[in-house]
């Protein structure tokens, strides 16, 4: 299986993080990498990822990450990428992988989806979250995928972005007949509830549960976070997760919080062990019932079909 891998990047001040090394590294077993950041990049930078890359680039496209995988599709271009049999969407936004994904893509690889990805959003529309998807040759093969990125276009408020580049990829692609799947079957948000998603066996885990401005919409505490991991993700590098905290100068200790964060994580917990006890969202396209732990009802409409169920999953971590 030939595989590509576009991968967009940004850091205002123009780093690139011993965390995305190692994500590219490991990708970079797995397929041919090109790289492109948002920001200017300097030749020391890209010196750190140039052995694991064909091609390292960075300019202000003001695109975000869709504008830097339209910019890398036009670098490589479309003859070239037809070579590929699967072509990887992914980004800087997570740490990871958290243990090797190669059973994972080659099991996907078998399967009969013409894309997937790890998880969705249900924002208007049902849509595979963009940080981390693989497309299958006829994808990029078709016009719309072409004329997608073709439209791709400068915007400035994060609604849109969302609205216009993430939500419209899958709605354009389940309109054009193509198959999408996710990775498996669990709504548990990646900010929210990311020590549920660590527990599932999702690969990744979002370097925004980290910030202060995701406070407000994380449930789960990240007191103990290493331990976690390591319980979880044994081979993979806590120091990776330690040293891009230190870099972001986030201020809070979170392996030795202050008094106000413990009783923040307990009021936390007991929140979360609320829903644990009993859960019920009943919208027009969401209906949830949860009673100790256990599912009794789990609907969204229109929602994807998982690629494993999550023991499957488990048995590559």
């Amino acid at each position: 299986m030939k595989r590509l891998c576009l991968f967009a990047g940004y850091d205002k001040k123009g780093i690139i993080h011993d965390y995305v090394i190692y994500y590219v590294k490991e990708l970079s077993a797995l397929s041919d990498v090109y790289y492109m950041a948002d920001n200017e990049i300097s030749d020391e930078e890209k010196s750190k990822i140039m052995p694991y890359v064909k091609g390292v680039y960075g300019f202000h496209h003001k695109k975000y990450d869709f504008g830097s995988w339209q910019e890398l599709i036009k670098i490589i271009g479309w003859e070239k990428i037809l070579e590929y049999d699967e072509i990887i969407l992914a980004n800087d936004s997570c740490f990871g992988p958290l243990y090797n994904i190669k059973p994972v893509l080659e099991y996907a690889g078998q399967n009969n989806c013409d894309f997937w990805g790890i998880q969705t959003g249900t924002i208007e529309h049902i849509h595979l979250q963009t940080y981390f998807i693989v497309l299958k040759k006829q994808v990029a093969a078709s016009k719309v995928f072409k004329d997608f990125f073709e439209s791709v276009k400068e915007h400035k408020d994060k609604h849109e972005i969302i609205v216009y580049n993430e939500i419209r990829f899958t709605k354009l692609l389940l309109e054009a007949g193509f198959k999408a799947k996710k990775l498996i079957n669990t709504h548990a948000g990646l900010y929210g509830e990311w020590r549920t998603c660590v527990k599932l066996g999702i690969p990744l885990i979002k370097t925004a549960v980290f910030k202060d401005i995701h406070e407000q919409h994380r449930f789960q505490t990240l007191t103990g976070y290493d331990k976690l991991i390591k319980k979880y993700a044994k081979n993979y590098n806590i120091e990776l997760i330690d040293n891009y905290i230190k870099e972001m100068n986030i201020q809070r200790d979170y392996k030795n919080p202050d008094m106000k964060y413990r009783l923040y994580s307990i009021k936390r917990a007991l929140k979360d062990f609320r829903k644990w006890l009993i859960q019920i969202r009943i919208r027009k396209k969401v209906k949830i019932i949860r009673i100790f732990g256990i599912y009794l009802v789990d609907y969204l409409e229109n929602d994807l079909e998982p690629l494993f169920t999550t023991d499957q999953l488990k048995k590559f971590f």
